[in-house]
């Protein structure tokens, strides 16, 4: 999954500085995306093909499961949910970021131990989702659970490629059902 993204944001930051007639390092764009594609300038195109052509075998797969099956339900994320900024770079991370980027050592993280450490982390975090994303098929995460925190659970479901329309009336059956039970408990 990660081997197309980086190769990707890497082609797409280069468009845009050349659309903008800008160098890359004058682009207004968050540190991790320069991080992206700055180890994504270490993907040929070779491995891209390879990683999409994984892809394809995820996505028939699928599209035989999805001659039983109408949805498939996971959680949107393996842990509890976090703060919209737990997962940003700490100082460490952004100075190490900035360094690999200024030093032009970003490409040389694809094949090293250091991209699989925060390759783990975020797997660890997010296994489910990048399904969908590989596949093309249409999912959505829906809030079904509030913790003690107020933080929401979402739960993500994906249906058939060109199914969106099962996944709407799914959302709005729950929107209703939840609607019920959220309106129950503020009147409690």
């Amino acid at each position: 999954f990660l081997t197309v993204i980086f190769y990707y944001t890497a082609r797409d930051v280069a468009n845009m500085a050349q659309w903008l007639e800008l160098t890359e390092p004058e682009l207004a764009i968050e540190l991790n995306t320069r991080l992206l594609a700055g180890i994504g300038k270490g993907v040929s195109d070779g491995q891209v093909q390879q990683a999409l052509a994984v892809w394809q075998r995820i996505a028939a797969r699928l599209a035989d499961f999805h001659n039983r099956y109408d949805v498939i339900l996971t959680p949107t994320v393996a842990t509890p949910p976090l703060a919209s900024d737990a997962l940003d770079p700490n100082i460490l991370e952004r100075w190490l970021m900035r360094g690999l980027l200024a030093t032009g050592l970003a490409d040389k993280l694809f094949c090293n131990r250091l991209l699989d450490a925060i390759i783990t982390k975020a797997v660890q975090q997010t296994p489910f989702t990048p399904l969908a994303n590989i596949t093309g098929q249409p999912a959505m995460s829906v809030p079904l659970y509030c913790c003690d925190n107020g933080l929401p659970h979402g739960a993500q479901f994906m249906s058939a490629e060109g199914n969106d329309r099962l996944l709407l009336q799914l959302a709005a059956q729950l929107d209703a059902l939840c609607q019920g039970d959220f309106n129950s408990r503020a009147s409690a």
